[in-house]
């Protein structure tokens, strides 16, 4: 924040000089080095093309240094003002006219300030350096009251003020301003009259003082934010090295981005290219140096707090941004924190059990009749309270869409998917600050309508749009909002289209993204599929994405962030895609999770994102799969094989180099077989759940031969050289399994007796196992 060597410097000053405080009983008497007035050099850098700007002129100020004479009027508080005045004009160019300075005498030519060497001055009235004065009144009462009073004539629900005060505070009956002569006392009940009858739509008071905190609870109302240095019982204090208030010249520093040592400052913390008012105050408070003790003398602390309502927009204010006092939105925030099209403000009903609302909403398993509950949120800081808004919600099968265009959602232009009106329902009563309301819209679908959806295998998408219906227009920008949401669990799927409506060749981007805090899990647990036939004909790079060797159009997703880049799309060309979710089960699986997924399409020629789909993944309770994949030889042929099953299963085998053999319980891999580990992918029939299993070939090392005599039930095994391996044999039948046989070493030539129930035609399987490993299986008839 600060520069350390200016810090250390004037810490082991302070130090040096700690009989002073002693002495000290108000704000600035700390103030141990004199360094004067500043004038600070600041200007505006200048905002890009993307930031919202409000014009400076609906911004007003109101910037107040009392102090009761002379003698308190300290040299920090000038410095205060001016940092504070120069930041309005040269960094947010507001207009002169705008604002309201009021400090100490006014424009009485008396000297006013006494400095820290004892020596006093008149206060200069030109606060920016400009050579125009700047100071219009005395910190009177009458004054005070006068400018506000004016200021009620020329404010209103467009607008936003700042109200800005240094000097000293006071605690008797309650905390107050000391204002200059005649012992003027300002409280906080006093201050909250002089502002009441102004109609901005947003107003911040900024508090300097000590004891600032006793004005919060007079000053706050929903559409105001109230910014105190300290708590009602405590002081406030001036920095020790240079004479600056700690807390008003940390938050002037965040909002003209540069400090009282010239250095870079960056409060911006969402990185949107606006520093609002609650980020510079959020910047003030970390850093300032009394809070923490950095500045510490004694028991000197202060602890700067703020009051606003909590969930509104006036979270988003700034001086270069002021937004609508009534703000109608979806109560999720319209995609704060969320993909835009995965918003929970769209509830589909009923929920037959739990997340699975997908099931009985977006597809047509259950009924044609559809429910959907639209919540809708008051964000402003003023209640709406006339009835003239509606919310009209449109369906459409399954798109990576932004709903940018509405022609995708009223009318179809090429017949390539289904989309429509659902139901619009009006707006009534009063939505207070913060607070939601919520429409119930139903459609029944024709059975032809639903026959074709059905047929697509492919989910609904929803999207609401808030319309003034007075004007009968609606602010897509700011009060659509689309319901992307398909399930993927255990196999149950739907299409979702990728498709270019534009008339030229476009290039896409699919990117994968778990949400959620615990959304790595996920591919611990699982083995994610996306899938598209049309894909695999275009030409694409893959980043953290597999082919699946045994699926054709199937690729795997490997972690967050992965993506399928540069999908070349004719135009009017459109893709079925689908998400599937294979959990494993080589464990029970004890629990019920959800996961999202959120697929975002991003316009590889703009890089902008122009859709994207939100899948809810989830895992059921369930036993684990237990399975015992093995290698049989039959007339000199080899075979993988899954000898046993807890249940009821599809297998796909892959070589030592991962490429995929085929499919089934059983898959020969011929007479002279790869060596290496071979893997068998299992899936259950039930609910799709996977175990991953391996087995190695070897070379017969034991080269040996074998030969089976029926009748009586009989195996003769002959090894080339004298046995010096510890080795089992265990002979069975189809009908029953024999029992564990161990051959003793030094021999070439062994018989071993088998169960021969089941009769003499039963195939007989010989497993050797050697050194406590099973090796192979000889199928013998």
């Amino acid at each position: 924040m600060n520069n350390m060597k200016h810090r250390a410097f004037h810490l082991l000053l302070a130090i040096f000089l700690f009989c002073a405080y002693c002495n000290a009983q108000e704000l600035g008497k700390h103030d141990f080095i004199s360094h004067g007035l500043f004038f600070r050099d600041i200007k505006n850098p200048g905002y890009d093309s993307t930031t919202i700007m409000r014009p400076p002129s609906q911004t007003y100020a109101v910037i107040i240094n009392g102090n009761k004479d002379l003698k308190s009027n300290r040299e920090s508080y000038w410095n205060d003002c001016s940092f504070l005045y120069t930041t309005l004009r040269n960094y947010y160019k507001i207009p002169r006219a705008n604002i309201s300075v009021i400090m100490s005498d006014g424009k009485d030519p008396g000297a006013d300030i006494t400095m820290e060497d004892n020596s006093v001055v008149s206060s200069p009235l030109d606060l920016d350096g400009d050579g125009t004065d700047d100071i219009d009144y005395a910190a009177t009462k009458e004054n005070i009251k006068a400018v506000f009073s004016r200021l009620s004539n020329r404010i209103y629900s467009r607008d936003h003020l700042l109200v800005f005060i240094v000097g000293h505070g006071y605690k008797d009956k309650a905390s107050y301003i000391s204002l200059w002569g005649n012992e003027d006392k300002l409280y906080p009940q006093e201050l909250s009259d002089y502002v009441k009858d102004i109609k901005a739509g947003y107003m911040t008071f900024v508090l300097g003082q000590c004891y600032s905190g006793g004005f919060v609870d007079a000053l706050q109302a929903d559409n105001r934010l109230v910014l105190a240095a300290c708590g009602k019982d405590e002081k406030s204090w001036t920095r020790p090295d240079i004479p600056y208030d700690e807390f008003v010249s940390l938050f002037t520093s965040a909002l003209s981005r540069v400090n009282i040592f010239d250095e870079e400052v960056d409060a911006d913390y969402d990185k949107n290219g606006v520093v609002t008012l609650l980020e510079a105050y959020r910047y003030a408070e970390e850093n300032d140096g009394y809070k923490d003790g950095d500045f510490s003398f004694g028991d000197v602390r202060e602890h700067p707090m703020a009051s606003y309502l909590v969930g509104t927009n006036i979270e988003d204010l700034s001086l270069s941004y002021i937004p609508n006092p009534v703000e109608l939105i979806f109560s999720d925030g319209s995609g704060q924190g969320k993909a835009l099209w995965a918003t929970d403000a769209i509830a589909l009903s009923p929920e037959r059990d739990g997340m699975d609302w997908t099931n009985s909403n977006s597809d047509f398993s259950q009924s044609t009749d559809k429910s959907v509950v639209v919540k809708v949120k008051n964000r402003g800081v003023k209640p709406y309270s006339q009835a003239d808004k509606s919310v009209s919600l449109y369906w459409s099968e399954a798109f990576y869409d932004t709903a940018s265009d509405s022609w995708r959602w009223d009318t179809p232009s090429s017949g390539d998917h289904s989309c429509g009106m659902f139901a619009t329902a009006t707006l009534d009563g009063t939505i207070f600050p913060g607070r939601e309301t919520s429409v119930t819209l139903e459609k029944k679908f024709d059975k032809k309508t639903a026959g074709q959806i059905s047929s697509d295998n492919v989910g609904l998408n929803y999207r609401a749009v808030i319309y003034d219906t007075d004007k009968g227009v609606a602010d897509r920008k700011a009060t659509s909002v689309l319901k992307s949401v398909q399930a993927a669990t255990y196999g149950n799927e739907r299409n979702v289209f990728l498709a270019n409506h534009d008339g030229a060749p476009v290039s896409y981007s699919l990117r994968f993204n778990v949400t959620g805090k615990d959304g790595d899990d996920l591919f611990r647990k699982a083995e994610l599929e996306f899938r598209s036939s049309g894909i695999t004909s275009h030409r694409y790079t893959l980043d953290g994405v597999k082919e699946d060797a045994a699926n054709s159009g199937t690729f795997i997703i490997e972690g967050n962030g992965a993506e399928i880049s540069g999908i070349k799309m004719e135009a009017g060309e459109c893709l079925a895609t689908s998400l599937g979710c294979s959990f494993y089960a080589d464990e029970a699986i004890p629990d019920t999770s959800f996961y999202n997924v959120a697929v975002s399409v991003t316009d590889d020629a703009t890089g902008k994102c122009v859709g994207g789909e939100n899948f809810i993944v989830r895992s059921l309770p369930r036993k684990a799969i237990k399975v015992t994949p093995e290698r049989y030889i039959y007339n000199g042929k080899h075979f993988l094989t899954l000898s046993d099953a807890s249940e009821r299963v599809s297998c796909q085998w892959f070589d030592p180099d991962g490429r995929y053999l085929g499919e089934g319980y059983t898959f020969a891999i011929g007479d002279d077989p790869v060596l290496g580990e071979y893997k068998v992918r299992v899936c259950s029939k039930k609910d799709g759940a996977l175990v991953y299993d391996s087995l190695k070939v070897v070379n017969d090392l034991l080269q040996k031969s074998l030969k089976i005599d029926a009748a009586t039930s009989r195996v003769y095994i002959n090894f080339r050289h004298e046995l010096q391996e510890d080795v089992d044999v265990i002979v069975s039948t189809t009908s029953v399994k024999g029992q564990t046989t161990h051959l003793p070493k030094g021999q070439k030539n062994y018989t071993v007796h088998f169960n021969s129930v089941g009769g003499i035609n039963s195939v007989v399987m010989v497993t050797f196992i050697v050194n406590g490993v099973k090796t192979e299986t000889y199928k013998l008839q």
